[in-house]
């Protein structure tokens, strides 16, 4: 289970809700989380529009602020939040990420994801204004911190264990299988801070990066669930190593494929 320290929370709002989103900052800061505000925690120099979608993806919570004088706006707001649903559509479905927040009575945008069919209104909102708003925000945040917990070595629910001796699985169990191979990524992501698809070789042919480490604490299930969803994917190979800085990937050696 991550501290509250580390546990970031991303702060998606219009300039007209910047004095309430400053205070809802200092709340969650003062609650001991790493709430992240750009007029904070952006460094002088850095280029915005591409810091703020890598720490949207980096970041544990998306809190879509919300209010009647920020909704009607179109702008630099709302594709932040079509690109949290983007975000979404990777997570498991279960995880507790996007949390659409009132500052007051106003209504949820119809913003939608249409390749996944999800939508910000999809999603259960906040009424922040009412007296026990920040006390829920809480609550969710602690769900799933709670939640989330390492796989390593973990344990796979007796369904997988039937799935994986299965030697044809049916369709349904693709998509179960995917969200199997999703929980392990996303803790991957937790612990480690990166797992990603790299073009092998420069071949156009996709494979997977796992850090090193990462891969050798799996159980042999995991590593099975992992190498079933790259056939699936028609992945060409399971890579390990070690990733010096962003984009520069040290690979190691082949575990699966080649």
């Amino acid at each position: 289970m991550p501290e509250k320290t580390e546990v970031q929370i991303f702060l998606a709002h219009a300039r007209e809700d910047k004095e309430l989103v400053r205070q809802l900052y200092r709340k969650l800061k003062q609650e001991g989380y790493s709430p992240w505000l750009d007029e904070e925690d952006l460094l002088p120099g850095q280029l915005w529009r591409k810091e703020i979608p890598k720490v949207i993806k980096n970041s544990d919570f998306f809190i879509a602020c919300l209010s009647k004088q920020s909704v009607a706006k179109t702008g630099y707001v709302q594709k932040e939040f079509r690109l949290a649903l983007n975000y979404c559509a990777e997570r498991p479905q279960d995880n507790i990420y996007l949390i659409p927040l009132k500052f007051n009575d106003c209504e949820i945008p119809n913003l939608r994801q249409e390749e996944y069919g999800i939508a910000l209104r999809d999603y259960q909102w906040l009424d922040y204004y009412k007296s026990d708003g920040f006390s829920k925000l809480v609550k969710a945040i602690e769900h799933q911190r709670v939640k989330v917990k390492s796989v390593f070595p973990g344990e796979i629910l007796e369904e997988t264990r039937s799935k994986l001796a299965s030697s044809q699985p049916r369709k349904t169990q693709k998509s179960e299988l995917e969200q199997d191979a999703l929980e392990i990524f996303y803790a991957i992501e937790q612990k480690y801070n990166f797992s990603r698809f790299i073009d092998i070789w420069g071949m156009g042919t996709q494979g997977l990066f796992l850090p090193e480490e990462a891969w050798d604490n799996l159980s042999s299930d995991q590593k099975e669930i992992l190498i079933r969803y790259a056939q699936s994917e028609k992945l060409r190979a399971i890579i390990v190593g070690k990733q010096k800085e962003p984009n520069n990937i040290f690979l190691d050696r082949t575990v699966w494929g080649s």
